[in-house]
């Protein structure tokens, strides 16, 4: 079949208009997805499309009637879903406005949770766990406790600064660390549960002492008692007296150092000013201890410059008064008014068991226990008078 020459431009133009009214039609298109999570107050729906396999959190506007996580839902999509003219749909209702769109890539299985809800084991869908600290407040991630919550990774595996998400509380939590732990025999079991991992906190950090220096003080406490063992201590510290008791949640507390060691100098305080020092126990696990210890207190302090020779005294002169079974009492020259450093440290160790800078006696006695029979002690004394003369002296002692 032939055309007269002057109608072919014509023909031509209406291929060219037919096809582009067809090519626009296809780009904007409806899909049905199925709701995963949802949370109706906060205005989202966590969807499960068919055309890719990340779960996709839609926030939408406006009431969406016919809400229901356990229904299926249509998406109307303008080109691709990126909010702009895009819809959500429930049934047959009225379509609401999608205000945005994100995609998360991975699902978490919530294998454990410690009380705080700041520590836990997490599950991959590969079973792979993860032992897993936030930054930031995620209290409600023990809510999801054997349930799948959804993570946003930034490599194949999670790690720092990877996103958590929480649908029903409409919360984000970001990971502090992540470290693979290998089960000693998954296979095809379930994911481990609460009970097969340690819950139970460490106890609570005891005698804290704080030693002021120029410009520093050096904190140091006893070790806590924890059935898997302590992985790390948490030191607070403040120029005002806290209630940690009160503080629920870790972020609140002030200057916070993690450390692995039990004695550590703080430098960069004011000198003269009052400090306190708080210190929390976390156990391999990442349960907490109940409590905040109770505080530390120290006032660090420069030495005045020396002017002339040192004034003459009498030696410290540490001596032994009294030793039986039980105890041992000593006595050295009185302080009289001068700033008092005492320590104690068992020989050949290298963090100091206690100390004191609250005494003003010239005396002294040390209680034996099971822990220390058998071993020998350094005890220091310390003096500072105004002008910053320091005059020091140590007694060496065996409890029997």
């Amino acid at each position: 079949m032939s055309f007269p020459a002057h109608l072919k431009p014509l023909l031509s133009f209406g291929a060219i208009f037919l096809f582009s009214a067809s090519s626009a039609q296809a780009l904007s298109f409806s899909e049905r997805v199925r709701a995963l999570d949802s949370n109706h107050s906060a205005r989202l729906v966590v969807v499960e499309r068919s055309s890719e396999r990340n779960p996709v959190l839609i926030r939408y506007k406006g009431p969406c009637i016919g809400f229901d996580a356990a229904q299926t839902a249509t998406l109307d999509i303008d080109r691709e879903l990126d909010s702009e003219g895009d819809t959500l749909r429930f049934g047959e209702n009225e379509a609401c406005p999608i205000s945005r769109a994100e995609s998360f890539n991975a699902r978490m299985k919530v294998a454990s949770v410690n009380l705080s809800g700041k520590t836990g084991i997490l599950q991959d869908e590969g079973k792979r766990q993860y032992r897993i600290s936030l930054n930031s407040e995620c209290s409600a991630l023990r809510a999801y406790l054997g349930q799948s919550i959804y993570a946003r990774l930034y490599g194949s595996e999670l790690r720092e600064y990877d996103e958590l998400f929480l649908p029903r509380v409409d919360q984000r939590c970001v990971v502090q660390s992540a470290q693979w732990v290998a089960p000693e025999s998954l296979g095809d079991q379930a994911p481990a549960t609460s009970s097969a991992v340690d819950q139970k906190r460490p106890a609570q950090v005891a005698r804290v002492r704080a030693v002021p220096g120029n410009g520093s003080a050096t904190v140091l406490w006893n070790a806590a008692k924890d059935e898997e063992g302590i992985d790390h201590y948490i030191l607070s510290y403040s120029p005002y007296q806290l209630k940690p008791e009160k503080d629920e949640n870790l972020s609140s507390m002030p200057n916070r150092i993690v450390t692995r060691n039990r004695t550590l100098k703080i430098e960069g305080l004011n000198n003269e000013w009052e400090y306190f020092f708080y210190v929390l126990a976390v156990d391999k696990a990442g349960n907490q201890s109940s409590n905040w210890s109770d505080p530390a207190m120290a006032v660090p302090r420069s030495a005045i410059f020396r002017v002339g020779k040192a004034p003459l005294q009498l030696p410290l002169r540490i001596r032994k008064t009294e030793q039986n079974q039980d105890s041992i009492a000593l006595s050295w020259r009185d302080p009289n008014g001068k700033r008092q450093t005492l320590t104690l440290l068992e020989k050949g160790a290298k963090e100091v068991e206690w100390a004191s800078t609250e005494s003003w006696k010239g005396n002294i006695r040390f209680v034996s226990s099971p822990a220390r029979k058998g071993k020998t002690y350094v005890f220091t004394v310390r003096q500072t008078d105004i002008h910053g003369y320091t005059e020091r002296d140590s007694f060496t002692f065996r409890f029997p």
